[in-house]
């Protein structure tokens, strides 16, 4: 008798995926690779990571004029959760675009665009970042406006408010700063801290 052959599951395609920051000039942006079936739970996490926000305040996704979000953030039933849509269902074929809304008091408002599908390859990592430009503006600035203020002041040592903006963002601030290698560490962190939390949630039956 032939010995049946076991099934094996084929790896899901890999979307590339950029991140724009709008109404910030010149632009801030991140190219990142995802998994296909990578929900936008997960993907919010990638673009945070990815951009350097610090996840210190509520987000949603809003697709054709839905919006999705975290469950446990939702306390009106105001949107969608996240966790039950994948990224090839949010973003179907090339071109597609969709939003990513970041801290509603200061409005950080993302375009998601994928460019691009592709079949898994050795040496790919996923999910990663694989290019981009400038750093995100501060968290708390004031939004587009309260950035665009930040940096005139920065760039005026003579400016009134110079000593005290200089303070508040730390000598460290670079707006054009983009260091890949330290953005891919934080992905491989936080990703690899979720997988351990979903495993140990799937052994003590939480």
């Amino acid at each position: 008798m032939a010995k049946s052959k076991k099934k094996t599951s084929l790896p899901m395609p890999v979307l590339k995926l950029k991140i724009t920051l709008l109404d910030i000039h010149p632009a801030m942006w991140r190219r990142v690779l995802a998994s296909s079936g990578m929900n936008l739970g997960d993907f919010h996490y990638l673009i945070q990571d990815a951009t350097g926000w610090t996840n210190s305040h509520l987000h949603q996704f809003v697709i054709d004029n839905v919006a999705y979000g975290d469950p446990e953030m939702d306390e009106d039933g105001e949107f969608e959760d996240e966790h039950g849509i994948i990224l090839a269902e949010a973003l179907p074929k090339v071109g597609t675009r969709i939003v990513y809304q970041y801290d509603f008091g200061d409005g950080w408002e993302h375009e998601i665009e994928l460019e691009e599908v592709l079949d898994p390859a050795p040496g790919m990592v996923v999910p990663s970042c694989i290019d981009g430009q400038r750093s995100r503006p501060p968290e708390d600035c004031g939004g587009t406006g309260g950035y665009e203020e930040l940096l005139k002041t920065l760039a005026h040592p003579q400016h009134e408010d110079y000593e005290a903006m200089k303070e508040w963002v730390g000598d460290h601030f670079d707006p054009e700063a983009f260091d890949l290698a330290a953005i891919n560490k934080a992905i491989k962190t936080d990703m690899t801290k979720k997988l351990t939390r979903k495993a140990m949630k799937e052994f003590f039956g939480l």
